[in-house]
C-alpha cells in the first residue's frame, strides 16, 4: 500500500490526492450555486423635488400616495426634530408631519 492511500470496500485506493480533488470539485459546484443569474434588481425610482414640495400645508396622505406623487421609492415620514441621518438618497423622500399636516417635505 502506498503512503498517505487508504482503503474503502472493496480494497479501492483512495490517496490523500484523490480526497483533494474531490474536495476542490465539490467546492467549485458550491460556488457555481452561488453565480448570478443574469437577472438585475430592480433601480430605484428617483424622487422629484417639485412634486415633493406640492406636498407642504396637505393633510398627511399615506405613503402610497406620497410615492406616487414624488416619483420616490422609498418615504421616510418624521416629525419636526426628529433626528435623522444626513445621507443623501436620491430614491427618499422625507416627510415631515405635524398635527396630521405635511410641514416640510424633500428628496434625499
Amino acid at each position: 500500500m502506498k503512503a498517505g492511500a487508504f482503503l474503502a470496500d472493496g480494497d479501492m485506493m483512495i490517496t490523500a490526492n484523490t480526497i483533494g480533488k474531490l474536495t476542490a470539485l465539490l467546492g467549485l459546484a458550491g460556488l457555481g450555486a452561488c453565480a448570478s443569474t443574469g437577472s438585475s434588481a430592480p433601480q430605484p425610482t428617483v424622487c422629484r423635488p417639485a412634486s415633493a414640495t406640492t406636498l407642504v400645508g396637505k393633510d398627511a396622505p399615506d405613503d402610497a400616495t406620497i410615492l406616487q406623487s414624488t416619483g420616490s421609492s422609498v418615504v421616510r415620514r418624521i416629525a419636526p426634530g426628529d433626528p435623522t441621518t444626513k445621507d443623501y438618497r436620491q430614491e427618499r423622500v422625507t416627510v415631515t408631519i405635524a398635527e396630521g399636516r405635511v410641514v416640510a417635505a424633500s428628496c434625499g
